[in-house]
């Protein structure tokens, strides 16, 4: 049986707790779905558009990172720039 993304995230969260996050950090899923499946993943320092590129060439269907994507609440997606760019390119 293929885990889902929300029993991956569950574990994460034994591991590394978000409550120990720093008040400025924004732990947890930032894109994507919690019902989906997941066979493979590409871990990466920070989430860029390669890595994002990457993790398609590798067939991961997550890409975890250290870093966030999203820190503060996006007034637009702008595909153009980060992070816009990476947002639509996982989508």
């Amino acid at each position: 049986m293929v885990p889902k993304l929300k029993a991956i995230l569950e574990v994460l969260e034994e591991i590394a707790p978000s409550r120990a996050a720093e008040e400025w950090d924004n732990p947890g899923l930032q894109v994507g779905h919690l019902s989906q499946e997941v066979e493979k993943i590409l871990i990466a320092l920070d989430p860029t558009l390669k890595a994002v590129r990457k993790a398609f060439k590798r067939n991961a269907q997550v890409l975890l990172t250290h870093h966030n994507l999203i820190f503060r609440p996006l007034s637009s997606v702008d595909q153009q720039i980060y992070p816009g760019d990476v947002i639509s390119e996982a989508l």
